[in-house]
């Protein structure tokens, strides 16, 4: 975990791209996108969204990591997935898809 304002090291990068799938800028960009569909989550549900999209995990193993209820988490989960998804000619094209 970096403090604010401070440097990310490469095991820092490494260690969120683990997690999330995308480095920290490409995943502030897309926060930034889900705007433009008028989509405002907290900052850990959409991370718990990244996680399940990276991972694809059920949703009792990812609730289990993220210490709350598989209820709660599908509820917050899935609409910021169905979000995203609404940006993926955007977002995919652009900075996610690398030669």
């Amino acid at each position: 975990r970096v403090a604010r304002g401070g440097r990310a090291t490469d095991e820092d990068i490494r260690s969120f791209k683990s997690d999330y799938g995308i480095r920290p800028e490409v995943c502030l960009v897309l926060y930034r996108k889900l705007r433009l569909v008028d989509c405002r989550p907290p900052i850990k549900h959409f991370l718990w969204a990244l996680a399940f999209l990276k991972t694809y995990a059920t949703e009792d193993s990812l609730a289990k990591k993220f210490s709350t209820k598989r209820k709660t988490l599908r509820k917050h989960v899935w609409p910021v997935v169905k979000k995203i998804s609404s940006l993926s000619d955007s977002v995919v094209s652009s900075s996610f898809v690398r030669g």
